[in-house]
């Protein structure tokens, strides 16, 4: 390791170590390391619902925002289809404290009676989120490659593939580019085809 680049590492961690505190004592305090996010995002979510007609709303769990900021919308009386999709456990997750999933049990209940459908990528999860016997709204959404292959779905103008998750560590892009060109490369994908990242664009090493 060169001197300029451990003096680089050892910055990065400097620079990003009062954010991480506040993630810290955020996540501890409201149970969401984005709070300060969730204002913000809840004040611009209301204009654009003032200003358009939405008749869905998608959040994803974690962080617990998403959620919550779908909750607040319909309780300021918005009508919409709320999908939440929690992907993994929530409050049954095995990577977290007992103490923080039990006060998440009082958001997870809430959640999953409120939203419309309740999506994850296993059943036996979502048999979990089923026991709190609120409604019949779930749906498994597995992993994509767990699905027999579908040609004749030709809803879009122009096809589009949509990326909604984070990038982090080894969960990159690479692949998922690498795999759009060679099925254009095959005729499986039309030549003029759209990929679109939504969300968190950084990429870490």
């Amino acid at each position: 390791m060169t001197d300029a680049y451990l003096w680089r590492s050892i910055s990065e961690r400097r620079r990003w170590l009062p954010r991480r505190i506040a993630a810290s004592l955020l996540r501890r305090v409201f149970l969401d390391e984005k709070r300060i996010w969730q204002v913000l995002a809840f004040k611009k979510a209301g204009e654009l619902f003032r200003q358009n007609v939405f008749d869905v709303v998608l959040g994803s769990f974690s962080p617990l925002a998403p959620h919550l900021i779908a909750m607040k919308l319909r309780n300021s009386g918005f009508r919409f289809y709320w999908i939440a999709d929690m992907r993994d456990e929530m409050s049954k997750s095995p990577f977290i404290s007992s103490n923080y999933a039990m006060r998440l049990k009082l958001h997870e209940r809430k959640i999953v009676c409120r939203a419309d459908l309740v999506t994850s990528v296993s059943k036996p999860i979502l048999d979990d989120f089923r026991s709190l016997g609120c409604h019949d709204g779930f749906l498994e959404a597995r992993n994509g490659y767990d699905y027999e292959k579908v040609h004749d779905v030709n809803f879009q103008t122009c096809f589009t593939m949509a990326y909604t998750g984070s990038f982090y560590g080894s969960i990159k892009p690479d692949n998922w580019f690498k795999a759009f060109s060679e099925l254009i490369s095959e005729g499986m994908l039309p030549l003029y085809s759209v990929i679109k990242i939504v969300g968190n664009y950084y990429i870490t090493t």
